[in-house]
């Protein structure tokens, strides 16, 4: 799970950490929004968090924190990929 301020490097870093430790990378930007920037239902882009949170491993940037509790309720140190 990585947050922070908007352009501190996030995406980056989650993409470099993603590679090294072989997991699977999601950026909320990309489900909060649909086609030319508009935003998505919001009951859906929760929806797609619970989805996304309920995968055996997983990093996940940005920073909504309206929802960050569904994140971070189910973040975890390690997880083992088959």
């Amino acid at each position: 799970m990585i947050f922070g301020r908007p352009g501190s490097g996030k995406s980056t870093f989650t993409i470099k950490l993603a590679e090294k430790l072989r997991l699977p990378v999601h950026h909320l930007d990309k489900h909060f929004f649909v086609t030319n920037w508009a935003m998505r239902n919001y009951e859906e882009f929760l929806d797609i968090q619970y989805h996304l949170v309920s995968q055996q491993c997983w990093i996940i940037d940005g920073n909504s924190l309206q929802s960050l509790h569904i994140r971070y309720s189910e973040a975890r140190v390690f997880c083992s990929l088959k």
